[in-house]
C-alpha cells in the first residue's frame, strides 16, 4: 500500500511539473548586414554656370536657365532612384 502511495505521489508531482513547462518560442532578431557602397553620381554640367558671361543677352540667360532646370530635374530623379534602392521594402 505504501508503494502505491509513493508511486501515485511521484506520478502526480511529475504531471504537475510537466504542466509548468512551456514550448520554445521563436524570437526574430534583426541581423546587421553591410550595405553596398553608394554609386558615384556625376553632377551635371550646368550651362547656367559654365556658358554665361556678365554681359550675356537675356534670351541666352533664359535658355541657360531652362536647360539647367532640365538637367537638375534629371539629376534629382537619378538620385531618388539610387536612394530608393537603399530603402526597406515593407
Amino acid at each position: 500500500m505504501r508503494k502505491i502511495l509513493i508511486l501515485t505521489g511521484i506520478i502526480i508531482s511529475s504531471l504537475q511539473l510537466s504542466g509548468c513547462t512551456t514550448l520554445p518560442k521563436t524570437v526574430e532578431v534583426p541581423i546587421a548586414t553591410p550595405c553596398p557602397a553608394p554609386p558615384a553620381v556625376k553632377r551635371p554640367d550646368l550651362p547656367l554656370l559654365a556658358e554665361l558671361k556678365p554681359n550675356s543677352p537675356p534670351n541666352e540667360v533664359i535658355k541657360a536657365y531652362a536647360v539647367s532646370l532640365e538637367e537638375l530635374a534629371g539629376y534629382a530623379t537619378l538620385l531618388e532612384n539610387y536612394l530608393n534602392a537603399y530603402r526597406t521594402k515593407q
